[in-house]
């Protein structure tokens, strides 16, 4: 089991139109210790097995990944959000499984 030992927060809401950045450090079931992961590097593992079952691709049924190509911030140009197509409606979501999720119930 991988775990997150310590969160660091740098700026804040005012300050970035994202929120801010996090950095986490990360104890490995290896035993590898890394200090200051940016927040970008950090995945829940489900978000991590379907991303990687998707062979690369940015969309899924009803799911697709959206980024700001333009943002300042790493998570908003890197990884974005994901967008849920919902009774004809776009909801936008954090993480992966739950738009799949809110898709897949609607």
């Amino acid at each position: 089991t991988t775990t997150a030992t310590n969160t660091t927060t740098v700026g804040s809401n005012q300050s970035q139109p994202y929120g801010p950045t996090r950095y986490y450090d990360i104890q490995y079931d290896d035993g590898d210790y890394l200090e200051g992961v940016e927040d970008h590097y950090v995945f829940q593992k489900l978000d991590y097995v379907l991303m990687m079952k998707n062979d690369g691709r940015s969309s899924w049924i009803g799911v697709r990944n959206v980024v700001d190509s333009d943002a300042v911030d790493n998570w908003a140009r890197i990884v974005g959000w994901y967008v849920a197509s919902i009774d004809g409606n776009e909801k936008p979501f954090t993480l992966l499984s739950d738009a799949m999720n809110a898709y897949d119930t609607s």
